[in-house]
């Protein structure tokens, strides 16, 4: 039998003359816990142990992000300076990719082979164009800024179908190349292949959120082909 007092159920089990009291914690579950080992203090750290904690540098906790229109949240962790970006410019970024409450998938920095595209062309996915360019209650990223942005599927690289299966957006990035790098436990990651079968994989049902940190290495105003100089016509000559 059992009592309930708010969120906690204290009750007994059968043929034993011990309490017993089951705890919610922070993951959705709960933790069985015996009411006379619950009062003493050897406990405490056992139930500290119980009840993770979340990292202050989660990029998936949403804390301290601004929601746009469009379902972009973005945060500003460093300020840059000069002129915003404009269409038809050469947007260089380093990016570092992670999948919302799952783990890393790309860093250009380790790779130290930094994205490139011109913005407008339809090459990047809304969520990046957003980010970087502003508009929505976006503000444009300045030269050396850097911002972490979630990104809802929905900007993403693919469109949830009714058919319980996803239509990825073809040819839009960007997409981590073929770059194999150590995780924390020592085991080999490639990027490509990580990234592919979350991102580019029409069997799943969904895409979780993609949570980029972008640093705004340079803008660059694309260079125009001179045209060449035509040689002045020769004057006929009398014969």
């Amino acid at each position: 039998s059992g009592i309930c007092f708010g969120p906690v159920l204290v009750f007994s089990l059968p043929f034993t003359c011990r309490m017993f009291l089951l705890l919610p914690n922070l993951t959705g579950g709960y933790l069985l816990v015996d009411r006379r080992v619950l009062l003493s203090s050897a406990l405490s750290p056992v139930i500290a142990v119980a009840v993770p904690a979340i990292a202050a540098d989660d990029p998936g906790k949403a804390d301290g992000f601004l929601l746009a229109a469009s379902g972009l949240q973005w945060k500003e962790l460093k300020a840059g300076l000069g002129d915003p970006p404009c269409i038809g410019q050469q947007i260089t970024i380093d990016y570092m990719m992670t999948r919302r409450g799952g783990g890393k998938i790309h860093n250009t920095r380790d790779q130290q082979l930094p994205f490139t595209w011109s913005l407008g062309d339809n090459s990047v996915i809304e969520g990046l164009e957003q980010a970087v360019a502003g508009g929505g209650g976006v503000p444009p990223m300045l030269a050396g800024g850097v911002r972490r942005v979630i990104v809802p599927q929905s900007l993403g690289y693919g469109i949830r179908e009714a058919s319980w299966q996803t239509t990825v957006r073809e040819g839009r990035g960007p997409i981590p190349p073929e770059f194999i790098w150590l995780d924390v436990n020592g085991e080999k990651v490639n990027s490509f292949l990580r990234f592919k079968n979350i991102y580019l994989n029409p069997n799943r049902m969904d895409q979780p959120d993609l949570v980029v940190d972008i640093k705004l290495a340079r803008l660059e105003v694309p260079t125009r082909a001179e045209e060449p100089i035509e040689a002045p016509a020769k004057e006929a000559t009398e014969e």
